[in-house]
């Protein structure tokens, strides 16, 4: 591995770390946000889906803007929003916390498009597959980061402090990029323009390659499969499996550790064991049979079945990252990867929204998690065998 390379894939995957960071700040601290400001802890979910969207539009136009300013600088830029956006969340005032949450949408999701258009570059592609794997282990790592260090911060100097020191943290981290940002970003355009039609030429170049249809059907599934496992999984242990709060965190802390090195494995298979297309099928499909498996779940179930089940959700429709990723890249045009992933990723924020919504809607009318779970499950199921269908198709990317 080149030093241009290694050097790259490290800051892009402390950016991601704290870019995530930013994303799980206000859903890590909700009780205590929650408490202190007298609100419904569902607020949260209101948090979740303003950033969300946000962070749609952002994913949708980012491309030609990290064409025109590098990548490397709209990586600084992220940190600098998502940080702006923690300081107004540390306010404590519902307007502020509104604006957190366009601020810190708007700022995150730019992390992977232009991670993706740095790794691009400079990763030899028969090796992408795992250098894209082991940046988006900056992914549980924030989240890990998260727990570890914010919770123990706020109960001791209250939760302002803490969004405080994570903020402090993300524009530390943008200052520290400087130093290479011009050998990353050499590859810029200054002379490109910029539109508000930009998101819907993103939308158009997307659709109309049949190369990359089915991996945004990939990313909308997956993604929005992802969101409900990690958003209802510990409430699904203690309601329905019936195991205790301290438990099913430990069953969940002990899934998100076991996607870091999942993801590196995945990567590792899609550079030369199995092709990228063929893999990601395999994911749909098994990612359907392990939510489903989720849904079986009863108190009578013995322990080491609920850890294999969830673990198996874990490695699966928590790990796939880099491969999704590393193959978009190879199937953009010259200069475009920016935008491909961004456009991508827009179907990826659109599943974020819908599914997790879709999952509480069917628990509420048929009070049945096994529809839930089959029902959320089904669309990866359908990626999955629109690119088995579609393995055989492969272009090589200019330059690959």
């Amino acid at each position: 591995m080149s030093s241009l390379l290694l050097t790259g894939l490290v800051a892009m995957l402390i950016q991601q770390a704290f870019a995530t960071v930013a994303k799980m700040t206000l859903p890590v601290l909700g009780p205590l946000v929650a408490d202190d400001l007298q609100l419904d802890p569902a607020f949260i979910g209101v948090f979740v889906s303003v950033a969300a969207v946000f962070g749609l539009i952002t994913t949708l136009s980012c491309g030609n803007f990290i064409r025109r300013y590098g990548a490397l600088r709209m990586s600084q830029l992220t940190l600098g929003v998502v940080g702006l956006g923690l300081a107004a969340l540390s306010l404590g005032l519902l307007p502020a916390m509104a604006l957190s949450a366009v601020l810190i949408g708007l700022g995150a999701t730019v992390a992977t498009p232009a991670s993706s258009h740095i790794l691009a570059r400079h990763s030899p592609a028969k090796w992408a597959p795992v250098v894209f794997s082991v940046k988006q282990t900056g992914v549980p790592v924030g989240v890990m980061l998260t727990g570890l260090t914010l919770p123990a911060i706020a109960v001791t100097h209250g939760w302002p402090a803490a969004a405080l020191v994570a903020a402090g943290a993300c524009c530390l981290l943008a200052l520290l990029l400087q130093p290479i940002r011009a050998r990353f970003d050499s590859d810029r355009m200054p002379s490109q323009k910029l539109a508000w039609s930009d998101g819907l030429g993103t939308l158009r170049m997307v659709l109309s390659d049949a190369g990359q249809r089915p991996l945004a059907a990939a990313g909308f599934s997956f993604i929005g499969l992802q969101a409900v496992f990690t958003t209802f999984t510990v409430t699904y242990l203690v309601e329905v499996v019936g195991q205790s709060v301290p438990t099913a965190g430990s069953v969940f802390g002990l899934a998100m550790t076991i996607a870091i090195p999942a993801r590196i494995v995945w990567g590792w298979v899609a550079s030369g064991l199995l092709p990228a297309k063929m893999l990601l099928a395999g994911f749909g499909l098994s990612m359907f049979v392990a939510v489903a498996a989720m849904g079986l779940m009863s108190a009578a179930w013995p322990m080491a079945g609920v850890v294999a089940v969830v673990l198996a959700c874990s490695a699966t429709a928590v790990s796939w990252h880099g491969v999704l990723l590393a193959e978009t890249a190879r199937l953009a045009p010259e200069g475009q990867v920016g935008s491909m992933t961004g456009g991508v990723l827009a179907f990826g924020n659109l599943g974020q929204i819908l599914l997790p919504s879709a999952f509480s809607a069917l628990v509420v009318i048929s009070e049945s998690y096994l529809l839930a779970f089959t029902l959320c499950g089904l669309p990866a199921a359908i990626a999955g065998i629109w690119l088995l269908g579609g393995r055989r198709r492969r272009r090589t990317a200019p330059g690959n």
